[in-house]
């Protein structure tokens, strides 16, 4: 439990580096944003990063996507805890964090989940429609 509650947290600090700490109109909407984490040393990297290609695609105008390379980016490895041996919480690549149109989270995954255009594109449906 205190696994989740740190990772939820970590996503929270993510989600407010981006927007910014102060309260918003409930009214307001953002645009949807698509944070993806990934390796290059991931086995499913190509794959990955060719779903993702396609769903800049089609829902680039609607999303913005923020791909991250932790291999590039060492420092996001340590900062959200991301493929750390020695860490209590281990997140794997790919993760992605997907927040919706109230910037709240509104999907995690990692792993298989990261590959499939399919579960994606619902994911991105729902943040839409938020």
């Amino acid at each position: 439990m205190k696994k989740i509650a740190l990772i939820m947290a970590m996503i929270m600090m993510f989600s407010a580096a981006l927007t910014g700490c102060g309260k918003k109109d409930e009214e307001t909407k953002v645009q949807p944003t698509f944070m993806y984490f990934v390796a290059k040393s991931d086995a499913s990297y190509n794959e990955a990063m060719a779903v993702v290609g396609e769903l800049q695609k089609e829902y680039g105008k609607k999303v913005k996507f923020m791909v991250q390379d932790v291999d590039e980016n060492p420092e996001l490895k340590e900062r959200y805890m991301i493929n750390l041996e020695d860490s209590p919480i281990n997140i794997h690549t790919p993760t992605l964090i997907m927040l919706d149109t109230n910037n709240d989270i509104s999907s995690f995954g990692q792993l298989s989940e990261c590959t499939d255009k399919e579960k994606l594109k619902a994911e991105i449906e729902k943040a839409l429609n938020k």
